[in-house]
């Protein structure tokens, strides 16, 4: 796929980057099919599934760069675009050099990342919200509506960069894996509110827990933050990961909310 196209099927690339949250994902090896600019070191990797004018979304993942100096050294993105009028789904891997700004049309004090600052037809603009959180931004620097799924997430450190990481944008999609490949789940939660997201079993046993849900917060235990699941694919066939939103006094309350992921394991 030509990356010259990107702009024509995204409105706007999810994304908005800032060097705050980005030195805790580190690792000696990239996520698979991700090209690193030679001597570049990895700062952050940030997942999510992303609007397509034609097709079903386009799962994105990010990483970061810099050199060994500290400085921009460059990105990697990723994208799986998902149905469509293609059966098959379709993958590339863009790169190209970011730059740190500061201000949007609408908040000043905002912390920005630019990808590809010098090429109009790539040029990106990203907007950190939270340490956990990106959020897109128009070609004119102001927020996209909300109803559209505009949020990328940070992958916290220790997950194995070839994981395959689904976010609640992912609900109700499909995903292949192989045997022996692990697949996360970074769901939005805030434990304050009394609610958390808890899995379901399933019979079929084609991914296989890896240890309980753990809750990554950007300053306590008990702050907004990811409720991550990690899973092992241990069988084969398709296993419907099932995850709901529950009181955690309450284990008759109905669940505030519930996604499935569908996970084939070949």
């Amino acid at each position: 796929m030509d990356c010259m196209n990107l702009p024509r099927r995204l409105p706007v690339l999810l994304a908005a980057l800032a060097l705050a949250g980005c030195a805790s994902w580190r690792s000696g090896s990239d996520a698979a099919g991700h090209q690193p600019p030679p001597g570049a070191v990895p700062v952050a990797r940030y997942v999510g599934t992303l609007p397509c004018t034609d097709c079903a979304g386009v799962r994105t993942d990010l990483l970061l760069y810099t050199t060994a100096a500290g400085t921009p050294g460059g990105y990697s993105l990723r994208q799986t675009f998902l149905g469509g009028a293609d059966p098959k789904k379709r993958t590339d891997t863009v790169s190209g050099s970011w730059m740190q700004a500061s201000g949007t049309a609408e908040d000043a004090q905002a912390s920005v990342i630019h990808l590809d600052p010098t090429v109009p037809e790539r040029m990106r603009a990203f907007r950190q919200d939270g340490i956990q959180v990106l959020r897109a931004l128009s070609p004119e620097g102001r927020e996209l509506p909300a109803h559209l799924p505009r949020s990328l997430v940070r992958v916290p450190a220790g997950v194995p960069p070839a994981s395959l990481v689904l976010t609640y944008a992912d609900r109700g999609s499909d995903a292949e894996v192989k045997a022996g490949d692990q697949v996360v789940l970074l769901l939005a939660s805030q434990p304050s509110s009394g609610y958390r997201w808890a899995a379901l079993p399933d019979r079929l046993g084609a991914m296989k827990a890896q240890g309980e849900a753990q809750h990554v917060s950007e300053l306590t235990p008990d702050a907004p933050g990811l409720d991550m699941f990690r899973f092992t694919a241990a069988g084969s066939g398709t296993q419907v990961l099932r995850v709901e939103y529950r009181s955690a006094t309450d284990p008759m309350a109905k669940a505030a909310d519930i996604a499935t992921f569908n996970i084939t394991v070949r």
